[in-house]
Formats: structure tokens, sequence, C-alpha cells
């Protein structure tokens, strides 16, 4: 990402964007991106395009941000801008297949080789939960994030893969959902 100006490698925080305003102007401000509401990968891939780099940084010591307040909001703000990322039609099932493939199935590996004695496939699931949950135990310390939201990342990365076809599914049938007021 750092190596290169692509647009692919574009990706940013909606919730802090730091900039200077000259080049704020020269990416075409957020009017370049008006048709889209996920300005935390289009806005970098307007800067990218206009031939600048952007990087993605720590920003815990600089600001705090508590996006959603109800489960209510969480599945609307994930999927109001879902099928332009992992929720389009081209990306769901290689999304869905990687995550839930890192995620659970080393749960599923792991009771299957306690039942059926396989010492081999312990050693494998073992193996494939600390390389899917370590680094997510890691940002707890780094970020300053809730331990109870690491022991959680299972079931979030399921609901988080269930939201991403919610919102497919809506999109495909043209339902366009509301997100503070906007659709």
């Amino acid at each position: 990402m750092r190596q290169s100006r692509q647009k692919a490698y574009a990706s940013g925080c909606g919730q802090l964007f730091m900039t200077r305003r000259s080049d704020y102007q020269k990416a075409g401000t957020h009017e370049s991106i008006r048709s889209s509401r996920h300005d935390g990968l289009k806005l970098p891939a307007a800067y990218r395009k206009a031939d600048m780099s952007t990087d993605i940084v720590d920003g815990t010591s600089l600001a705090s941000c508590r996006m959603y307040r109800s489960a209510a909001q969480v599945l609307r703000g994930l999927a109001k801008n879902a099928s332009e990322g992992i929720a389009s039609p081209a990306l769901i099932i290689p999304f869905s297949s990687i995550l839930l493939g890192g995620t659970v199935l080393p749960w599923v590996g792991l009771v299957g080789s306690i039942l059926t004695g396989q010492t081999t496939a312990l050693i494998i699931s073992i193996i494939a939960l600390l390389v899917s949950h370590v680094p997510r135990m890691l940002a707890v310390g780094q970020f300053r994030q809730s331990w109870f939201g690491a022991f959680c990342h299972t079931p979030a990365v399921v609901t988080f893969v269930a939201i991403q076809w919610f919102a497919l599914v809506n999109h495909m049938l043209g339902r366009q959902v509301a997100w503070r007021g906007r659709v």
C-alpha cells in the first residue's frame, strides 16, 4: 500500500480522515465521491487517482468514535454500503469463504478432532485457531479494545458475513438502506 499509488491499494477510515485542504481539493473533495456512502474507501481512491499517496495510521491517541448504539444501527450501518464492497456479487462468495473458513472452520476442526481422537487434526486446528485469533487479541492491547469483543470474534465474523448476505439480497431486490435519514 505504501509503495504504490494504485487505486487498488486505497483504504481509509470514514470516521477520521486527515488531509491538507489543497490535497482534498486536488482529489475533488467529497463531490468526487457523492454517488457513494463508502468514503472510507472511495475518498482515498480519489486521492490516488489524483496521483497522491494515502496511508492508514493508528489514530487511537487522536480520537475516539462510537458509531452505533444499538443492534439495528449496526445492521443499517454495515449494510448501507456493503454492496460497494464485500456484498457485491463478484466478492460475496470468496470473502464469505475466507472469513468463515479462517474463523469458523478451525473450531469445527477442533471439535471434530477431539471427537474422533485425531491428534494431527487437533494440532492443525489449534494452530489455525491461533493464526486466526491471536491478531485479534493483539489488537485489544494495541488499540485499547474490549476483551469481550475479542472473545466474541467468531460470532462477530459470522454475524458480519450474514449482514453482507442480507445487504446483497436487499441490493438485488432494489431496496436501499436508510442511514442517518439518507438513502
